[in-house]
């Protein structure tokens, strides 16, 4: 298994980002994690994306931008330390239902399943239709056919997530996830959103791997910056929970594969507002976790 910031052994990236598999010389799909000819691995295809060469330019001259605009403003050294404390602090979380926090606490051959992988095995029904087909076109504009494979969450330099999602925020081990995770500058559905069709190429420079997730914060957030700002701002700016969904404003995780209670470092609970049958699992939730290894 590759390590976040490396080279897959059995890939390398041509000038043009394709993908030659260094085994067999045979071209690997932007969606495929195998080679289809030898079947030698060539990375997690969400963060070969991310890490495709016109992609990190254009992050690169977003980042630079917003550097220098926080420089002329008198924010330079503000902006260093949000992008150096988020490069260096900053984690994954994932926001669960208390009742999936606990079934992963109470079996530890229990994963961690996306709405796709549980409506295709019959383990939930699907949303209302319109929310149905909205949720399947932005997961197929961003992830193609391994779109099942990814669970999302939101990088934040607290224990808290985004209760829109759940009750339980999962801090998940970066251990367990840097290598296979990538970033989207903002909520999938936003950004999918703005795009004028349905085929036109997402805009370049809002997708990063685990090794730049810093650089991605800056070049999104760095406007937002003065040089009044410290570091008790820093973990509301990067995260900030709205009243709905579409209210969050976040730097959302995608991360490939599945996970179990294994790759949690801690669950963190949000009881205000919680029903009575919520708040009895929460505290199970909490009781249970407490035994978690960090």
């Amino acid at each position: 298994m590759s390590q976040e910031g490396t080279t897959h052994p059995a890939s390398m990236v041509t000038a043009d980002n394709a993908v030659i598999c260094q085994h067999c010389n045979s071209p690997i799909g932007a969606a495929a994690r195998f080679c289809p000819t030898c079947y030698q691995e060539a990375g997690y295809p969400n963060v070969r994306a991310a890490k495709a060469r016109d992609e990190v330019a254009a992050l690169d001259q977003r980042y630079h931008s917003a550097k220098s605009d926080a420089e002329t403003s008198g924010a330079s050294s503000a902006f260093a330390s949000f992008v150096t404390l988020t490069q260096s602090s900053s984690h994954v979380i994932v926001a669960a239902p208390p009742i999936v926090a606990l079934a992963l606490l109470r079996n530890t051959s229990n994963l961690y399943a996306n709405y796709s992988q549980l409506v295709d095995s019959e383990a939930r029904s699907p949303a209302e239709h319109d929310d149905d087909c909205l949720r399947l076109c932005v997961d197929a504009r961003l992830f193609g056919s391994y779109h099942n494979k990814i669970k999302c969450g939101a990088l934040a330099l607290s224990d808290v997530g985004l209760l829109n999602y759940g009750r339980v925020f999962l801090k998940m081990k970066p251990k367990a996830i840097s290598h296979r995770t990538s970033f989207l500058s903002e909520n999938s559905y936003t950004f999918v959103g703005r795009l004028s069709s349905s085929t036109d190429p997402p805009p370049l420079g809002y997708l990063c791997s685990w090794s730049t997730r810093g650089k991605l914060a800056g070049a999104k957030l760095g406007e937002h910056i003065t040089s009044r700002s410290t570091s008790e701002d820093w973990p509301q700016l990067l995260l900030t929970p709205g009243n709905s969904r579409s209210d969050d404003d976040f730097i959302e995780a995608h991360i490939f594969g599945p996970f179990d209670v294994n790759a949690i470092q801690s669950m963190h609970c949000h009881y205000d507002g919680a029903s009575r049958a919520d708040t009895l699992t929460l505290r199970a939730v909490e009781e249970l976790s407490s035994a978690l290894c960090p």
